[in-house]
């Protein structure tokens, strides 16, 4: 299975998201920014976030909106926690999966 690790993001304030984990190569093996908005399935309901934008390039990976909060809060997930995102189609579709250490090895 292909899958991304990612964490719970938040900015302190009312931005929620998933942080791509693992550098520039995970996020440019998984991501192409023409592609943007990528389609994140959330336990059975499709969203789209913008990766067309500059921060998520040059500075931080992360894939960010409101979804996520109501995602995370629904699964007890807070600030930091891993999760992953099952490649559907790639590039192009994935699918946030709750983390779980016998995932991981």
């Amino acid at each position: 299975m292909n899958r991304i690790e990612c964490s719970v993001w938040n900015n302190g304030s009312s931005g929620w998201g998933l942080r791509v984990l693992g550098g520039p190569e995970v996020r440019d093996s998984h991501f192409v920014r023409e592609y943007s908005p990528v389609a994140i399935d959330l336990d059975g309901q499709t969203f789209f976030f913008n990766i067309d934008k500059d921060s998520f390039w040059r500075k931080c990976p992360e894939l960010i909106g409101k979804p996520i909060l109501a995602w995370a809060r629904a699964h007890g997930l807070s600030k930091g926690d891993h999760v992953w995102l099952r490649v559907v189609e790639p590039q192009r579709s994935f699918k946030a999966v709750c983390w779980s250490p016998t995932q991981a090895r």
